[in-house]
This record gives C-alpha cells, sequence and structure tokens, in this order.
C-alpha cells in the first residue's frame, strides 16, 4: 500500500485507530526512510483518522499508550 491509500483503507475497514508498519525497520528503499510515514501522517491528519505511532520496540497499548512522531528527531541516515 502507498500512503496515499492509506485513508482509503483505513475507511474501508472501519478502523478506530491505524497503526502503519514495515517502514522503518531496514533502509532499504531508494527515498529516505522517513519518508512513508510522513506521508502516512499527513494524509491522516487531512482525513481526521487517529494514528498509533509506538517507538519500535516500545510497550505499548493501543487506546492508552500516548504516541508522538518521534522520528521526527532522529537524522535521516
Amino acid at each position: 500500500m502507498f500512503p496515499h491509500e492509506f485513508p482509503v483503507a483505513v475507511k474501508e475497514l472501519n478502523a478506530k485507530l491505524a497503526m502503519p508498519i514495515h517502514w522503518a525497520v531496514f533502509d532499504l528503499a531508494m527515498h529516505p526512510w522517513k519518508e512513508s510515514i510522513t506521508l502516512v501522517t499527513d494524509e491522516a491528519k487531512k482525513a481526521g483518522l487517529p494514528l498509533f505511532t509506538p517507538m519500535m520496540g516500545e510497550i505499548a497499548y493501543p487506546g492508552i499508550t500516548k504516541t508522538c512522531p518521534w522520528w521526527q528527531e532522529l537524522p535521516e541516515r
């Protein structure tokens, strides 16, 4: 799925909360590693969709744990 398809998928699934996965574990793509999550976050904001983005390895509970855009503070590579 591409980031621009994210809002449609969330709405079709009638999801109460969305958690993007497989976007930052390995830096294998030709684009910057933060690009996908930045685009998904932008699309979610535009569509008013709830997003759950715990840090990798963090123990987090959907609907309980507050998440933030932690990746913004990290270097590109």
